[in-house]
């Protein structure tokens, strides 16, 4: 059967009136939930999985679908508007949207994050509609040494992110390794640095670590600054001009789209992941690398597209090989599981239509994220009317609530204070935050998977350069590298050229 007939097999199943109607449902859901410090969506498709129980087995998927879409562009709301993360994928949005709105320029974020967050999923989504199959193949070929690499190549990029203040950014990057290894030791399953709390385990966990180092900062902002609608801003009245900007930059939504949806199809490499490839890149490939972190526009649009597309990549391990790349898609394939599809390699021969239905369902979600996200955002906006002094204590809660609502865990709370205190001393001393949250998230999936691929070759360190895919991550490791040191030669170049002339 050609890949035209089954795309036509999984638009009868998205378009019938009960599928449909739950995909918009679940969008509205994933906006709200993911506008919500802490609430991702992968802890609101966990909630809202029993539901899907009495829902048709392609109701529940593209429901879930739904979620995971909306969620993925909520997020960055906060991230603008009070420079909090609604979810980890939205981090790196935060960068330069929190400081746009300090600027007054919230809605014309809201735009760069609106058109981006469509484009990358519109883009990503085709692709692998398209070349579903033979993707599918790319990420079989992702072992325990192609994952150690993946992850070295993201600490790479720490190079362009620090810019000049390398010893404060390589030494925030130390603290945020040493973060990430606290969990037990992988191979002897010693625990390390739990300070003799059982909770702490498995891992540091990544939600209150994350809130408290971005909305503590964020909060004490607040204070100090006047809010742009205190003189009578109209609040979203330059939503639509942030679109058109963002649409007039095509390139630099194709680069993150495609980054993104590179890192979804890869096996556990993660959204987070995503973002900060795609925004280091766009760094690297800026004639003014300096004004990322300050609200540079490029810094929302590849973040924003990447996440996205990252989104969409996810979605073929997940439901291809039954690989969940994180808890969104380990939960799509519990409420496949559910409802009798088998996951695996024969997915195609038993379920096909249901495969381009939830590719489909990802599609449709990203398109309908521009009406839906405009709307949306004229109550989101409202935020920026709120006076500080009500503004700051609801802030407050919603990190606590969120920080203790992933595990539910009360140590998670304190976790999120402590992340805080630790959040403002950075800021105080001028440490960047980037490499910290980078080398916190990257640091378990390098350790975890070094361990597995040693073990396999019994300590053999060829196992890192035996395969095509180990070789080509070498290649592009080097490159990230030098490719900062190169574009700054280059532009001293061009510098001294005219005064030589």
């Amino acid at each position: 059967m050609s890949t035209l007939d089954l795309i036509g097999q999984g638009a009868v199943i998205l378009f019938s009136p009960e599928p449909f109607t739950m995909m918009v449902i679940g969008m509205i859901v994933g906006l709200v939930f993911g506008a919500l410090p802490g609430f991702s969506s992968g802890n609101t498709s966990a909630l809202m999985l029993p539901l899907t129980l009495g829902m048709s087995m392609g109701g529940a998927i593209i429901f879930i679908c739904g979620i995971y879409v909306g969620a993925q562009y909520g997020g960055g709301i906060p991230s603008i508007l009070i420079g909090v993360p609604g979810t980890t994928g939205a981090i790196a949005t935060v960068f330069d949207g929190y400081p746009l709105a300090q600027q007054g320029k919230a809605d014309q974020a809201i735009g760069y994050s609106l058109y981006s967050s469509a484009f990358g999923g519109i883009v990503a989504s085709i692709v692998a509609i398209l070349m579903i199959r033979p993707i599918a193949s790319i990420a079989l070929a992702f072992g325990p040494a192609e994952m150690t690499l993946l992850a070295v190549l993201g600490l790479s990029i720490i190079v362009s992110i620090v810019g000049d203040n390398i010893r404060k950014g390589l030494l925030a990057t130390v603290v945020g390794l040493l973060m990430g290894t606290m969990s037990a030791d992988p191979a002897l399953g010693l625990s390390r640095l739990n300070f003799g709390f059982l909770e702490l385990y498995d891992s540091l966990p990544l939600t209150p670590v994350i809130m408290g180092l971005f909305a503590f900062p964020a909060m004490l902002d607040m204070i100090n600054y006047q809010r742009p609608t205190a003189a009578g801003h109209k609040v979203g009245g330059k939503v639509l001009e942030g679109v058109w900007e963002a649409a007039r930059l095509p390139m630099a939504n194709i680069r993150a789209s495609l980054i993104g949806l590179f890192v979804g199809i890869v096996p556990g490499a993660g959204i987070d992941i995503g973002s900060f490839m795609a925004y280091t890149q766009e760094k690297a490939l800026s004639r003014n690398p300096e004004s990322f972190g300050k609200g540079n526009p490029l810094g929302v649009i590849a973040a924003e597209a990447a996440n996205n597309g990252v989104t969409a990549g996810a979605l073929v391990p997940a439901i291809t090989l039954g690989i969940p790349g994180g808890t969104t898609t380990a939960v799509m394939l519990a409420a496949l599981t559910l409802h009798g599809v088998q996951i695996g390699p024969q997915v195609f021969q038993k379920s096909p239509g249901e495969v381009y239905a939830v590719m489909l369902a990802c599609l449709v979600c990203s398109i309908l994220t521009l009406p839906f996200g405009y709307l949306f955002n004229k109550i989101a906006l409202k935020i920026l009317a709120v006076k500080a002094s009500h503004l700051i204590p609801a802030v407050f809660a919603m990190c606590i609530i969120g920080s203790y609502s992933v595990r539910q865990y009360p140590i998670d709370m304190f976790l999120c204070l402590i992340a805080g205190v630790i959040g403002l001393m950075m800021k105080r001393g001028e440490f960047p935050l980037p490499p910290l949250i980078l080398g916190f998230v990257l640091a378990p999936i390098a350790e975890q998977n070094f361990v597995r691929a040693i073990l396999i070759s019994q300590g053999d360190l060829r196992i890192f350069v035996r395969s095509p895919v180990c070789i080509g991550m070498w290649v592009i490791i080097v490159l990230a590298l030098l490719m900062p040191f190169a574009l700054k030669l280059l532009r001293r170049r061009k510098q001294t050229t005219p005064a030589d002339a």
